[in-house]
């Protein structure tokens, strides 16, 4: 219920603020006595998993909607953003950012290597499951979308709803200012009427399903935000 209530939080500061989550999330963590260094190797594999199975769906979107052509190209490019992760988690791109970008603060993410390797070789079962939990997450997700569609008189198969949501989500490991608010759901909306028309589906059900799962959004946010104990989660001392 802890982690639950943590990760709320985070969600809601990375909906409203984006990048937020990745930081949010690391400073609750501390609370439960887990260093910064620890808590990013949590928060890098989860996402990582994440975008690995958002790319999997995705290149099937492209597969379906677009040419062997553009097809090539977002392998290509899921490719080079796997390489420009894989050297920023290596060694030499380590030191980069030590130096660069976190500075003196680098000392504070002591250990983060040191964990991710050991779960990499030591936690292959919990990755697994970490990637079947993902999946399922994202047919729950479009199962919602499926409902709403549905009660507007439209039905769309759960699988082509996994695909497109898949590719869609991608936007949200987009850098600003393509991930701030408005603009996000400029692209997002935009994304959604385009894959979704070629489906056969009509403007106004695609912008009204989409206004629906925002607004539902916008309000678990919101309401997160407002009842969460910040007293509690502000204490930074871990538990005894």
């Amino acid at each position: 219920f802890k982690l639950f209530k943590y990760t709320s939080v985070s969600w809601a500061a990375g909906f409203l603020m984006p990048t937020a989550d990745i930081v949010s999330l690391s400073y609750l963590l501390k609370k439960e006595g887990i260093g910064l260094g620890p808590g990013l190797v949590i928060n890098f594999l989860d996402k990582a998993i994440t975008l690995f199975v958002l790319a999997i769906l995705t290149i099937l979107a492209f597969i379906k909607f677009f040419s062997i052509l553009q097809t090539t190209s977002m392998i290509i490019a899921l490719i080079v953003l796997s390489l420009i992760i894989t050297f920023m988690i290596s060694s030499p791109g380590r030191k980069l950012i030590g130096r660069f970008i976190i500075h003196k603060y680098s000392v504070k993410f002591t250990g983060f290597w040191r964990v991710f390797k050991w779960y990499l070789l030591n936690k292959k079962r919990l990755i697994a499951l970490n990637t079947a939990l993902t999946f399922l997450k994202l047919v729950l997700t479009s199962a919602s979308t499926y409902v709403i569609f549905l009660s507007m008189g439209t039905k769309v198969p759960v699988p082509y709803i996994m695909i497109i949501t898949s590719t869609i989500s991608m936007i949200k490991i987009m850098p600003p200012p393509f991930n701030f608010l408005g603009v996000r759901e400029a692209v997002v909306f935009s994304l959604a009427v385009f894959f979704y028309c070629k489906l056969g589906l009509a403007q106004p059900i695609i912008i009204g399903t989409y206004i629906i799962l925002y607004a539902l959004n916008y309000t678990y946010a919101l309401l997160t935000i407002l009842f969460v104990d910040y007293k509690s989660l502000i204490n930074l001392e871990p538990p005894k």
